[in-house]
């Protein structure tokens, strides 16, 4: 198994308090290629260079595993049509009962 962290997330201070954009690790195995998390919109552009880096499209995602519905932890979800897509079933359905959230 290979662990690489591909994306950094920051922190940031907003008038709001602080918020910040997650961190994308990339777990490859023989069978699976799997990304914990896959960042915001607005990091799409460096996750597609990091996983090139890695030798890797988006298509060669087998599984996105996510921690939790934040925009910053799904918002690239739509670059993997190929992946199974694993959350906990508490957070789905934590986020269908409070969708104004």
């Amino acid at each position: 198994m290979k662990i690489t962290h591909i994306l950094e997330g920051r922190p940031f201070q907003t008038e709001f308090g602080i918020i910040g954009y997650s961190s994308v690790v990339l777990v490859q195995t023989k069978e699976k290629t799997i990304l914990y998390d896959c960042g915001s919109r607005g990091c799409s552009v460096q996750l597609k260079e990091s996983l090139k880096k890695q030798g890797l499209t988006s298509s060669d995602i087998t599984h996105v595993v996510i921690s939790h519905l934040h925009f910053d932890h799904v918002g690239n979800l739509p670059l993997f049509k190929n992946a199974k897509v694993l959350m906990s079933f508490t957070e789905w359905e934590n986020a269908i009962s409070h969708p104004d959230e």
